[in-house]
């Protein structure tokens, strides 16, 4: 027995160590084209980069619908059956197809009536590139198997492939219409080895799937889906709402501010996302007060950093033509602060205790928050950069208010 619970220790410190390689692909190679990015774009051109950046991640999170959790979940009931599995496999790419054709004819819908989309209906579409291969990776079957190593190796491989071309392609805004199509170049590499690996080495094979089990999929992951798509009212919604009002170089100020912050928001994921599939298991609540413990004290000392060091910051990573977001970066650090705790107490704990509409609810309640927020703002005549700050900041601190209430209700942290 002891040996079994060192072993699921041992594979949850190896797959969050593997989750935080893949950041480094994820966020850090990204993170080196950023400055070079915001310089060779000029503040106009990244601030389209921007909105159209936003606009994508509602259709890929639609074209995710939730199934990360979802699928991942079912899989982890099931690794040790290889017939259900392919057909979970199968059925959610199957599903997750049907939704990129839904994307597709609702973004064509949407060109005609925003401005910055109008003025770029070809870069809108090529946008949409890394989406389309995102229905191919199938993160949520080596998240199910716990084998974070393949989604690790994966998008090393990618993102070194798509951050090398970057800087022999883009070398001005006239260049902008590179970018969507070197990370689409980058996810397809990710496809192609991933459906190696699948073959090959999982010895699993792409069943016949029916639209009736694909829709069933999607049925299943609505609640997950309900709760990503609201959490998208903190950061690409309030950016696609700026471009009906704003100027694209105010764009750029907070489209930079923000993706500093979720930058360093990016280094809570793969805690989290380790932290999913061992819990489905284990229900180790023990290790959800350590991780706490351990990484709270840690959070407040970077916040501090990023308050007293604004300046310095936003001039190295951005350039010092950024500087007119250092405020707005100073008021949205307190996410950082909230948004860890919020997510670890989330889909992890509160999720699998059988509490998944609860998650869903805070969500939900927090967005809708927002929405009314920018809303307000929008009609007091305030809607700019600085005080939208303060409203994304005091809507973490809404989230992680409501799911601790939930905790507490279901005594989740007593005698556990």
């Amino acid at each position: 027995m002891e040996n079994q619970e060192y072993n699921k220790s041992k594979v949850f410190i190896k797959n969050t160590i593997m989750q935080y390689l893949m950041v480094v692909a994820q966020y850090v190679f990204p993170l080196i084209t950023f400055p070079y990015l915001t310089r060779v774009l000029a503040t106009e051109s990244y601030g389209v980069h921007t909105y159209m950046t936003s606009v994508v991640t509602y259709f890929q999170l639609f074209v995710d619908f939730g199934f990360i959790l979802s699928s991942t979940e079912q899989i982890a009931k099931n690794r040790d059956n290889s017939g259900i599995i392919q057909k979970i496999f199968s059925d959610t790419v199957l599903a997750k197809l049907i939704l990129f054709i839904v994307s597709i004819a609702a973004l064509s819908i949407l060109i005609p009536f925003q401005p910055i989309l109008r003025c770029y209906p070809g870069i809108s579409y090529l946008y949409m590139g890394t989406v389309f291969f995102s229905i191919f990776t199938a993160d949520f079957l080596f998240r199910g198997l716990e084998k974070m190593e393949v989604l690790t190796y994966r998008f090393v491989a990618s993102k070194f492939v798509s951050t090398c071309m970057v800087f022999v392609f883009v070398k001005s805004s006239s260049d902008l219409f590179w970018v969507p199509i070197l990370n689409a170049t980058g996810s397809l590499v990710a496809v192609i080895i991933t459906w190696i690996h699948i073959y090959k080495k999982l010895n699993l094979h792409f069943v016949l799937p029916s639209v009736k089990n694909a829709l069933i999929q999607i049925k299943k992951s609505t609640v997950y889906f309900v709760s990503n798509i609201a959490t998208t009212a903190f950061g690409a919604f309030t950016t696609i709402v700026m471009g009906f009002s704003l100027n694209p170089v105010q764009i750029s100020y907070w489209g930079t501010s923000y993706n500093l912050i979720t930058t360093v928001q990016s280094l809570y994921s793969p805690i989290t996302n380790s932290l999913f599939p061992h819990m489905v298991g284990k229900r180790d609540v023990k290790l959800v007060r350590k991780l706490l413990i351990i990484f709270m004290p840690i959070i407040v000392i970077g916040c501090i950093i990023c308050l007293f060091g604004a300046n310095l910051i936003i001039t190295i990573m951005c350039g010092s033509e950024y500087l007119g977001g250092t405020t707005t970066f100073q008021l949205l650090v307190p996410v950082l602060l909230f948004s860890f705790p919020a997510m670890v107490v989330g889909f992890p704990l509160l999720g699998t205790f059988g509490h998944t509409k609860d998650v869903t609810k805070s969500t939900v309640i927090t967005a809708i928050y927002h929405i009314a927020g920018i809303a307000f703002l929008y009609a007091i005549g305030k809607f700019t950069i600085e005080y939208i700050a303060i409203l994304r900041s005091s809507t973490e601190l809404l989230l992680l208010a409501i799911r601790l209430y939930y905790c507490r209700k279901y005594k989740l942290f007593i005698s556990k």
